[in-house]
């Protein structure tokens, strides 16, 4: 029989429009061409006779006269065809990922509905709520994305189709069952969402939260989450006691294992049932445009001494000076850390809850004149407000006895995804 076509390289991740080299190793009798197919089909038709006509030929008489340019995912597939004894070689075969892989450095896990409630709209298959269940990705970088072989192995189980490609900026929802899904998020309400919508995944969230691991084709980790439904992790997503609210990451705390940990990189999302598929909150550069101030935030269009980027932070009107009351407040506080009771100074201060391009946090210095700031200021309490803001509170990492010197500021960055 005919020996398979040889290719220049047996699959792999490779940039778009890369060529592989096709060769005929059985010489090159002018009766002889290299058919080949980049969609997985098989150039030979079911049964065998002449090429199908999704096939692609290099030659004639078996010399290389063009390659095989890949400009999508997929699968390689590769024959010799000997017109003259109407014979097929063995198949040379690989499969390709083209273009950039998901990565931890590119994909963000962006919302997640563990825990719904049976609100209309929707009809939950079986009665069963928790079908309304969903996990979203959003690819955060400015280039599209290839989500071959990404899966997640911890919490739920599922594995991303081949060729699946996330535009810039682009999200995609993964579905514990389609047709409850689209019952309660219809294309007519929420434009487009459909195509943005895969599954469904194997399993079901834990109520109470749980370990949720995202790996990509590699097998690195693309995501490690625990998230939780108890403070200082968002309650509203609890459906049993909040309102089965999305859990929603703020894009500028930026996807790291630790960021993921970190409740406060975390909100409850203020639209009844969230909005799969689409952007969630309001995001900087559409409230400065509504509000006619700074693109940069670092403007102070009703000169207040407070930029607009803060304003922005804080729920502030931007346009009055009238914000100087919703400044961070310091205080002291007695704190028992370890068996020591102590005074510890505090800094309290109230922010808006929907915005996901913007990461706050409160840092310690204990000397203006070095100005060596660090994120040391612990963490001792989120309220919820129950109507879109929420009230944090910090304390110094040392007490004020012992002649600590600490001085606390609110460090904002913006830092908005695609």
């Amino acid at each position: 029989g005919l020996d398979a076509p040889v290719l220049s390289t047996y699959g792999g991740v490779v940039a778009v429009n890369t060529n592989i080299t096709l060769t005929n190793p059985n010489g090159t009798p002018a009766n002889q061409t290299v058919y080949y197919s980049t969609s997985g089909v098989d150039p030979r038709p079911l049964g065998g006779g002449a090429p199908g006509v999704g096939a692609t030929s290099i030659g004639p008489n078996g010399t290389v006269s063009g390659p095989a340019t890949l400009t999508a995912t997929g699968t390689l597939i590769a024959r010799v065809y000997d017109s003259v004894a109407g014979e097929w070689s063995a198949t040379g075969k690989a499969d390709f990922v083209v273009g950039t892989p998901a990565s931890a450095a590119n994909t963000v896990v962006s919302e997640i509905n563990y825990n719904p409630r049976d609100l209309t709209p929707g009809t939950p298959t079986g009665g069963d709520v928790q079908t309304f269940e969903f996990i979203e990705l959003q690819n955060s970088s400015a280039a599209p994305i290839d989500l071959t072989g990404v899966k997640f192995t911890t919490g739920i189980a599922y594995t991303f189709p081949t060729g699946r490609v996330l535009a810039a900026g682009e999200r995609i929802v993964v579905v514990r069952d389609l047709a409850a899904f689209a019952s309660r998020y219809p294309d007519g309400s929420y434009a487009g969402l459909s195509a943005k919508t895969v599954g469904p995944f194997d399993g079901n969230f834990d109520n109470g939260g749980e370990r949720i691991v995202l790996t990509a084709l590699n097998n690195s980790t693309i995501a490690d989450i625990t998230c939780d439904d108890s403070p200082p992790w968002p309650t509203t997503p609890d459906g049993n006691t909040g309102n089965g609210a999305t859990l929603v990451f703020r894009s500028a705390c930026g996807a790291t294992t630790s960021a993921y940990g970190d409740p406060l990189s975390w909100y409850g999302h203020q639209i009844v049932r969230g909005n799969p598929g689409g952007p969630d909150g309001d995001a900087y550069a559409s409230w400065a445009a509504t509000n006619g101030v700074s693109s940069d935030g670092e403007g102070d269009s009703d000169a207040d001494g407070i930029a607009d980027l803060i304003e922005y932070l804080l729920g502030s009107n931007p346009t009055s000076a009238s914000s100087v009351g919703l400044l961070p407040v310091a205080g002291t506080a007695d704190f028992t850390v370890g068996m020591t009771t102590d005074k510890y100074q505090t800094l309290t201060y109230t922010r808006r809850i929907d915005i996901p391009d913007v990461s706050a946090a409160v840092e310690v210095c204990d000397d203006l004149a070095t100005a060596n700031w660090t994120a040391s200021a612990v963490f001792v309490s989120r309220l919820d407000h129950g109507n879109g803001t929420e009230t944090l509170v910090y304390r110094a990492p040392l007490p004020i006895s012992g002649d600590n010197r600490n001085f606390m500021r609110v460090h904002v960055v913006c830092d908005p995804t695609p």
